[in-house]
This record gives structure tokens, sequence and C-alpha cells, in this order.
């Protein structure tokens, strides 16, 4: 008898390719936390996400055949959360010209569709791969200067990050 394929936001591995692996590389690596700056990496994703939103840019994929994975069993446990961004940025993109309306429906309306699925996980991504070239700007290439208050570069960037107008507003 054929598995039924559900119609659900994260029922697959996420990948991770190219440049936006590379960034991710050298702002988490697994089971060592004093070379990263989340806990998991599924963490950095999701905050990537939430980033690309707020600082409104979405980033293209790519297609390198280098690449980093979140496999399903990582992204099970989070499920709920990720499900919680998808509908903020369902709710909030309006790079399609939806209506208000539409945009609530779309948010609050489980997919009907694997296009949809497809469709709608490539905008959270494409906000994801943003979110995730403007933290590693700001956490890894950013230098330290005279005006921070820290001097471990690791503690002042971080410090920067909270305090960056982009995120925080005016």
């Amino acid at each position: 008898m054929a598995r039924e394929l559900q119609v659900k936001y994260f029922n697959d591995t996420i990948y991770i390719c190219g440049k936006h692996k590379e960034m991710v590389d050298k702002m988490w690596e697994k089971n060592v936390a004093s070379n990263s700056f989340f806990k998991r990496l599924i963490d950095l994703y999701a905050v990537a996400a939430v980033v690309g939103l707020k600082i409104g840019n979405r980033a293209e994929e790519d297609r390198s055949p280098d690449r980093r994975n979140i496999q399903l069993e990582q992204i099970a446990g989070f499920e709920q959360q990720l499900n919680t961004i998808m509908k903020m940025i369902l709710l909030l993109d309006e790079s399609d010209g939806l209506s208000e309306q539409d945009r609530i429906e779309r948010a609050f309306r489980k997919p009907e569709t694997q296009e949809q699925v497809q469709e709608r996980m490539e905008l959270f991504n494409s906000y994801a791969r943003a979110g995730i070239e403007f933290l590693y700007t700001e956490l890894v290439e950013r230098t330290t200067d005279i005006n921070d208050i820290y001097t471990d570069a690791r503690v002042a960037n971080i410090v920067a990050l909270l305090d960056n107008e982009e995120l925080v507003g005016e």
C-alpha cells in the first residue's frame, strides 16, 4: 500500500548550500559551543528567517553541491516554532501583491498542494538565506572599533547586533 504524501511544511530535510553553508559554518559548529553563536543549527535557521523578514531581504539559493543538512529528526522537535515563523512570513510578506485578507488566509490555511508547500518553503528559505547573510556580516565579518564597550570581538559583535537599527528599529 502506497504511503500518502502529507501536504505540510518542514516535512523534509532542509539543505543550506554554497556560500550560505560556508557562512553557517562560521557561525555554528556541531557540539562546539566556543565556535558557535547558536547552540543548534535549527536555531540559526529559524532566527535567520525572522531576521531576513525583519530587514525585508530575500536571497537566491546558491546551488553549489557543497551543503549543510538539517535532518528531519531535528526539524520534528522544532516544527511548531518553525510553523509559527512560517505563518508570520506568509502574513507579512507582500512580495506577491496579495491583499491583506488573502495573506491572512494564506497564513492560516493549510497548504492544499505539494506545489504550494514548495513555493512557500522557498519563500521561507529565501528570507532565511538573507538572514544568514546579515548575521554573518554582523557576527563574523564585523570588526571591533574603539567605540565598542567589549574588547572580545564575539561579545562586541553580539552586542552590536542587538543594537542594530535594522533589527530593533529607531
